[in-house]
């Protein structure tokens, strides 16, 4: 079942500058701990696997044609094994302690007034022009502005980066990056 999630293709309109979206990530599978996930002792007999996923998607796709894509592909493997029994636990449920919320995919014009407002004060708290757009791979990540965005805020992501590569670069970020990141917040809230 997870090389049959792993492979699947969803539906959804292409982003080019997204370009490894859709992606189902299985995160996890649990196997011979009932569904209740029990770990108590090896001898429990497996007759229930729970997978994990996480899915990164494009604009134009929803939870709803996800759901009927994930559907499709299992119910296709149910009829070539009459055995195989599947249920879909979404959203899932607290007890679990997995994100629950759906960060809804969006994107901003590089062109729009707000981002403009932006690069005009990091341009000016730096002494030189910022790279405006998609940055990968962590443009793949989700964040709070898919919240602000469906608030009607206006919204962007800018903040202080690490490491420009590699393993690191989530692990810290520079004093002279956090200080021109509160320059240009500081900048922001003036002019709005």
């Amino acid at each position: 079942m997870a090389q049959t999630l792993e492979t699947l293709k969803l539906e959804g309109k292409p982003d080019p500058e997204l370009p490894a979206l859709p992606l189902l990530n299985v995160g996890s599978i649990i196997g011979g701990r009932g569904r209740n996930v029990e770990l108590r002792g090896p001898n429990i007999v497996p007759d229930f696997a729970t997978l994990y996923a996480d899915i990164r998607f494009t604009e134009g796709m929803t939870p709803s044609t996800i759901l009927a894509d994930l559907r499709r592909a299992l119910d296709g493997l149910a009829r070539d094994d009459r055995d195989l029994k599947y249920e879909i636990e979404f959203p899932m449920k607290p007890e679990r302690r997995c994100l629950r919320e759906v960060m809804m995919p969006f994107s901003v014009s590089p062109e729009s007034s707000f981002v403009q407002t932006v690069a005009k004060h990091v341009a000016a708290a730096r002494g030189s022009a910022p790279k405006v757009g998609v940055s990968l791979p962590s443009g793949y990540s989700g964040n709070d502005t898919s919240h602000l965005k469906a608030a009607g805020i206006p919204c962007c992501l800018y903040g202080p980066a690490g490491a420009p590569d590699g393993p690191e670069r989530y692990l810290w970020a520079s004093i002279d990056e956090m200080m021109t990141c509160a320059r240009v917040y500081g900048a922001l809230i003036a002019e709005l």
